[in-house]
């Protein structure tokens, strides 16, 4: 009996020692002694309990170091995501206010536009109208000098029979000279008659060369008109172009302005998204330093334990906790009662 409980005395104590040892932080602490029964029983169960705390432990120990590498780099590529967003945000402020400033421009341009289209259309109208008012001057200078020649033809019929008429005079007055003093007075009256013929004549020679000089004059100004309505033909043309080419202008400024506004809004969008994303991005480099500090921290935790003799904690902020013999004294005394009820 004395053996027993020399036995059981040497179990517990070695049992309470590897306890104490676990509850100081050293992991590697096993029961080495060769028992039999109850107390083979209790170097089984205790060493188990040990080696099942020793890998949860060393878990913890590696998944804490990986987590603490992990963030450290996640912090350092979400500082950087930080940065670059923040850059991002600083080159679409000034892209949005080159192409605000880009879009007013634009803008103008297209009001610009629009009056000088407004304007065309006013210089097109005008032409036109002068080719019209030159279409009728010709048509007038025409009805003119038709009006010439038949004033010659006239005048070459009045000359024609103030000609006969003369001869006619001419003739009474001989035959009057035939009579005598009977047919003096009627002489005298022939006299007249061919005075009035020759002057008729005379006038209608003028006059023909008045029609015929007027009718000079109408196929020069007939000839200044067309030539006006030729150069008023390429005027209109050109204004016509300028015109087709405004319109075009104005509806590629007006397209333009559109695409600008578009931009604007698209930039405006995106600096909005990129602003959120900034906020995001710092929130998230604040969550992993937070993460990364508990990691720290659990970490410097799991420094308290030592998993194997030669393992020394790398952090020398937390050190391993010595024994308390108290807390040795009443594991043997409770190990004990428990063996020696089990043996009654």
């Amino acid at each position: 009996m004395n053996l027993l409980m020399a036995e059981i005395e040497v179990a517990i104590g070695e049992a309470s020692d590897v306890l104490m040892r676990i509850a100081g932080g050293d992991l590697s602490a096993r029961i080495k002694g060769d028992y039999r029964g109850v107390l083979l029983n209790l170097k089984r169960d205790t060493n188990a309990t040990a080696e099942q705390l020793f890998t949860i432990v060393a878990n913890i120990n590696d998944a804490t170091g990986l987590i603490n590498t992990n963030m450290k780099q996640i912090v350092t590529g979400s500082d950087a995501l930080s940065a670059r967003t923040k850059e991002q945000v600083n080159s679409l402020f000034f892209l949005a206010k080159s192409t605000t400033t880009l879009t007013e421009t634009t803008q103008a341009a297209t009001e610009i536009v629009a009056r000088a289209k407004v304007v065309s259309d006013e210089a097109s109208a005008r032409a036109s109208e002068g080719d019209r008012v030159a279409e009728e001057a010709s048509s007038a200078i025409l009805a003119l000098q038709s009006s010439a020649r038949k004033i010659a033809e006239v005048t070459e019929v009045v000359e024609s029979l103030a000609f006969q008429t003369s001869i006619l005079a001419l003739n009474a007055a001989v035959e009057a000279a035939r009579a005598g003093d009977s047919g003096r007075g009627f002489a005298i009256v022939a006299q007249e008659v061919r005075s009035l013929a020759i002057r008729s004549s005379e006038a209608a020679k003028m006059i023909g060369a008045q029609a015929c000089e007027s009718a000079t004059q109408l196929s020069i100004g007939a000839e200044k008109v067309r030539a006006t309505r030729e150069v008023l033909s390429r005027i209109i043309h050109g204004i016509k172009g300028l015109h087709d080419s405004m319109q075009n202008i104005d509806a590629a400024s007006k397209a333009q302005l559109a695409s600008f506004l578009e931009l604007a809004r698209t930039i405006s969008d995106l600096d909005r998204e990129t602003k959120m994303n900034a906020k995001l991005a710092h929130d998230s480099v604040a969550a992993a330093m937070d993460v990364d500090a508990h990691a720290n921290h659990l970490q410097g935790q799991m420094a308290l334990f030592r998993l194997d003799p030669q393992h020394r904690p790398k952090r020398g902020r937390s050190v391993a906790r010595k024994p308390d013999p108290s807390l040795r004294n009443r594991h043997s005394s409770l190990l004990r009662d428990i063996f020696c009820s089990t043996l009654v």
